[in-house]
């Protein structure tokens, strides 16, 4: 059995600005033993709503993972409706080399142009020219021609024909508001609009369409079922069944915040010839490899453990 300890501490920041509703604090204990490689999380504290500043955190961990000749620090940043708002950008070290398990944080401020997000809202190009207006805010931007521009543009000529097409886009605001700039362009959703997309879906009990995984687009096989994932949530139980068209994968699901992780998961036994063998795969992969998510509208996007987005899905309201 494994000996639970703890970290306590307060995260704050200076500025004298009341925190917007539906923020998200999170408090991460990471192993940084190695210099220019990626931090490895150790554990978390995900609080919604927080009260203050300054915010009190607990992060249990499992002791028997520290090691004593390595170094751990914490971090923390706030999220509101899934937009980094502030975060420390300072090292806090703990547990090891004469630190302990206390520690206060300080946060500050990201500038607008920072504020790299999840975006989602309706794509206009009139006389060559393009503008967005966030489903958010219903503000209207213009686009920086630079970025993933080119790509959010061709999809726009591929798709639309002359309307407004919803898209998403990972991007951010120019500070001052001006401009938009789209550093990665996900996909262009047909049918999509700022109206339907004003709230967005729950993860549980929604019907979602699978529409892409690992890069590869996934659409429903004659004589298939559609491609689908459902997580279910009845008494406290989740439970995750999807499948490509083929066979049932069933597994358990954790999620907590923006973190998400699929449970080993147990699958009938039906011979899959091609495409399906493939698509098959990689969800099985997908399930195994996700551990955080982000759901813009009625679209959810899938992350792996490096933050690369790895499977697209589509809420269907039946």
């Amino acid at each position: 059995m494994c000996k639970v300890d703890r970290i306590e501490g307060r995260a704050s920041y200076r500025e004298r600005i009341p925190l917007p509703p539906g923020a998200v604090l999170e408090v991460v204990l990471e192993d940084v033993s190695i210099q220019d490689i990626k931090a490895t999380e150790v554990a978390r504290s995900v609080i919604g709503d927080p009260a203050g500043p300054p915010f009190a955190f607990v992060i249990e961990y499992d002791a028997a993972t520290i090691i004593p000749s390595l170094q751990y620090a914490v971090r923390a940043r706030i999220l509101v409706n899934g937009r980094l708002w502030c975060t420390s950008d300072t090292f806090y070290p703990v547990l090891t080399g004469g630190s302990g398990s206390k520690a206060d944080i300080m946060m500050r401020m990201v500038r607008e142009a920072e504020a790299l997000s999840i975006m989602g809202g309706e794509l206009h190009f009139v006389d060559g020219e393009g503008t967005f207006t966030e489903v958010d805010t219903g503000k209207r931007y213009p686009l920086a021609r630079e970025g993933d521009y080119d790509r959010l543009e061709a999809s726009y000529r591929q798709v639309a024909a002359g309307g407004p097409l919803f898209v998403t886009f990972e991007g951010v605001i120019i500070l001052g508001g001006g401009t938009v700039v789209v550093k990665r362009f996900i996909r262009a959703w047909p049918g999509h609009s700022n109206e339907r997309s004003r709230s967005n879906a729950e993860l549980a009990n929604t019907y979602w369409r699978i529409v892409d995984l690992q890069g590869q687009a996934i659409t429903t096989v004659e004589g298939r079922r559609e491609p689908h994932m459902l997580l279910k949530e009845v008494d406290g139980h989740r439970r995750c069944s999807a499948t490509v068209g083929c066979n049932q994968l069933v597994s358990g699901y954790e999620q907590r915040g923006e973190s998400l992780t699929f449970g080993m998961a147990a699958s009938t036994l039906m011979a899959c010839g091609p495409p399906l063998d493939d698509w098959e795969r990689r969800l099985g992969q997908v399930l195994s490899g996700t551990r955080r998510y982000r759901i813009k509208g009625a679209t959810m996007e899938l992350f792996d453990e490096a933050g690369d987005s790895i499977a697209l899905l589509e809420a269907v309201y039946l």
